[in-house]
């Protein structure tokens, strides 16, 4: 384990001593070009850490700024993996509400792998189709049934992840027997999507649906149950905007956008800073979002932390529940198992992939839904119209 601090940066002591901005930058190498990079004074501070919750209290400042949990800046190399393991993964697909279709539906699939490592090896791979259909299937209904919401669309990317997961604590309950075992989804722990929805949609959606599956597997965790998410080449910039903070400086909306201190960091994503600073195989620190998403409905109980991994030379972003962040042995499980799937897969988690591969539905498969629909309506007699550009597709001019 070797400590990034120091690393290129100029400015005070972060430890104390002469006052002066944080040694922030040789967290991860990124130097500052001027003395004037840092403005408002000098701050006395004990750690950087401090320094940016001090500021993140103190600013009206709106970008997403993860939190620092680990005392220092490091890098981790990932421990041995135990001689026997299991890895259960899911990931999901559907077909959306066609609205040229006189019959609305939705289909969902749902691929479960199970790989069991070491001793007594075997893979278990199944794809569960579900169908919704109907008003009360289709539709998520206030307390009183006056409102709804139609699942389609966005909603019913959110339904599709609560059914993901609930699927991952079924499969779960079945298999826990103390072997340690990494629970695996594709994509954010965070419901992001759900943000500007109905607050009884969240309600049933997130806080009765999604957070209920959190706990059933979260009560699996003492017999050594891993839930982690994995997302690869990440968009996000959590870490570099809590360093935002820190070179922020106040009342700057008069100042020229060169001098202002946050603008040196400016487009960089995470990823920019760890793909230069860690190992191949190795993680970061643990960081915890800070996404009003987790503050407002999933609480602490619930909380999401995160780090980053370099795997074959790109960074992926792991997700992890409080339980498991929170526990040493199940948090360095989680890097050595991801690492040793995303070898299997040369360099993405196999059975993530094969999760995909029982979920999809491909092109064919929705050609023949569509023609199964048709094929049912016709032996009932039923005739119905549709859109021309429905009829388009069908019959081809050139």
């Amino acid at each position: 384990m070797g400590s990034l601090l120091g690393q290129g940066a100029q400015g005070g002591n972060i430890n104390g001593g002469s006052p002066g901005p944080p040694n922030i930058w040789g967290l991860y190498g990124l130097p500052l070009t001027r003395k004037s990079d840092w403005r408002g004074g000098p701050i006395k501070i004990l750690t950087w850490k401090r320094v940016i919750e001090q500021k993140r209290n103190q600013g009206n400042h709106k970008w997403l700024a993860a939190k620092f949990l680990d005392h220092n800046a490091t890098i981790n190399a990932p421990k041995l993996i135990p001689q026997d393991y299991r890895v259960i993964a899911v990931d999901g697909s559907h077909i959306d509400v066609d609205r040229h279709s006189p019959i609305k539906c939705v289909v969902l699939n749902i691929g479960t792998v199970i790989f069991t490592y070491g001793s007594n090896p075997s893979a278990i791979l199944n794809s569960s189709p579900l169908t919704y259909i109907g008003d009360s299937e289709l539709n998520i209904f206030d307390g009183n049934s006056t409102s709804r919401s139609p699942l389609q669309g966005n909603l019913m990317g959110v339904k599709r992840a609560v059914m993901e997961l609930k699927f991952l604590a079924d499969t779960l309950e079945d298999y826990a027997d103390g072997t340690p075992t990494l629970a695996l989804i594709d994509g954010s722990l965070i419901l992001w999507s759900i943000l500007g929805e109905q607050e009884y949609v969240i309600d049933q959606l997130l806080q009765e649906q999604f957070l209920e599956q959190l706990y059933r597997i979260k009560k699996l965790s003492d017999k050594k149950v891993i839930l982690a998410s994995y997302l690869s080449y990440p968009d996000t910039s959590d870490v570099i905007n809590s360093l935002r903070i820190c070179l922020c400086n106040e009342h700057c909306s008069n100042m020229n956008p060169c001098e202002q201190g946050c603008s040196l960091v400016s487009g960089i994503r995470d990823r920019d800073i760890f793909i230069k600073y860690l190992p191949d195989s190795s993680r970061s620190s643990l960081f915890q979002s800070t996404s009003n998403v987790i503050e407002k409905y999933y609480g602490e109980e619930y909380g999401i932390n995160f780090y980053y991994l370099n795997i074959f030379n790109e960074i992926a972003r792991i997700e992890l529940p409080n339980w498991t962040a929170n526990n040493l042995d199940l948090l360095e499980l989680s890097h050595s198992l991801i690492i040793d799937q995303c070898n299997k897969g040369l360099g993405y988690p196999v059975s993530i992939m094969e999760s995909h591969e029982q979920a999809v539905i491909n092109t064919t498969d929705r050609e023949n839904f569509k023609m199964l629909l048709d094929r049912l309506l016709a032996e009932q007699g039923i005739n119905y119209n549709t859109s021309q550009k429905d009829r388009s597709k069908k019959y081809r001019w050139v």
